[in-house]
């Protein structure tokens, strides 16, 4: 299932992206810190958002940190981190992203 992100899934998502192997350490700190400027901002009024792929039986399986491309009207970065056995993240986020932000 695909939902909103909470404080309550940094953890697994760091893990995520730490298995993906895309992320040096450094980074996945940066990612830490993403996440924790977005939960203690008002992220209901933020530009971007982060959205997680919610296994009924395994917890978070996939994030996407999604932003509006600087200069286009109704364009959207989406960055995906998912375990590599559920490939269907990014087209259920994008179906997400369309039905809830534009």
């Amino acid at each position: 299932m695909i939902r909103s992100t909470t404080p309550n899934d940094t953890i697994a998502l760091i893990a995520i992206a730490e298995a993906s192997g895309l992320f040096q350490p450094n980074q996945l700190d940066e990612i830490g810190e993403m996440l924790t400027d977005y939960f203690g901002s008002n992220s209901s009024n933020s530009d971007y958002f982060w959205i997680t792929d919610d296994d009924e039986d395994d917890g978070p399986v996939g994030v996407a940190y999604c932003a509006p491309e600087p200069m286009t009207d109704g364009t959207w970065n989406l960055q995906l981190g998912v375990d590599l056995a559920r490939l269907s993240l990014g087209a259920r986020s994008a179906e997400s992203i369309a039905s809830n932000r534009l």
